[in-house]
């Protein structure tokens, strides 16, 4: 799959407010989308691994660093381990209407791993292999380059959000992850 992030200078204004909006809400993080297996048999799933999550929001000038945690966690095709996200994005904010944003920076994002250690045998798509599981938690660590857009869906007060995270755009092993969250204005 090949994802093209680009760059261009937009004739929009780019101050967002002048006035910190804070936020919060719910949201989906669909990871790794048509890379990451999802069942025992090694099948790709189109829309990735799919996690819930709670946003946080700071929109301040041109800038909305957010946070999306997935409090929950998703378990594993097998069952054997527990997987939870954190987000920490920045996004510099173009001004395409009245609190209508195109979304344009880098995000962090750190998936943690937590289950019981030992080997296990999957499909890995060509036939089986055996994978070693940790014996302690780990984290997986990305940078990624983001796209996205912010617009009022409802009196102003509650937004709807669609983040694209592009991780190692340059590199054949990229993978893009998405977040689409709700959340209230306050």
């Amino acid at each position: 799959m090949t994802v093209i992030v680009g760059l261009s200078v937009l004739p929009f204004s780019s101050t967002a407010s002048a006035s910190p909006f804070f936020s919060m809400g719910l949201g989906v993080i669909f990871d790794q989308m048509g890379r990451s297996a999802n069942k025992n048999t090694g099948e790709k799933g189109l829309l990735g691994t799919i996690h819930p999550a709670l946003t946080v929001n700071l929109e301040w000038e041109s800038l909305k660093p957010g946070i999306a945690y997935t409090l929950l966690g998703k378990t594993g095709p097998d069952g054997s381990y527990k997987r939870r996200m954190l987000v920490l994005s920045v996004p510099y904010l173009f001004s395409l209407g009245e609190r209508t944003f195109l979304k344009v920076g880098a995000s962090y994002l750190l998936t943690f791993f937590s289950g019981a250690s030992g080997d296990v045998t999957l499909n890995n798509g060509e036939g089986t292999a055996v994978f070693s599981r940790p014996g302690q938690s780990s984290v997986a660590r990305n940078l990624a380059v983001d796209l996205g857009i912010s617009m009022p869906i409802i009196d102003q007060t509650i937004a709807l959000d669609l983040d694209f995270h592009c991780v190692a755009p340059a590199s054949s092993r990229r993978s893009l992850s998405t977040l689409v969250q709700l959340a209230y204005q306050f």
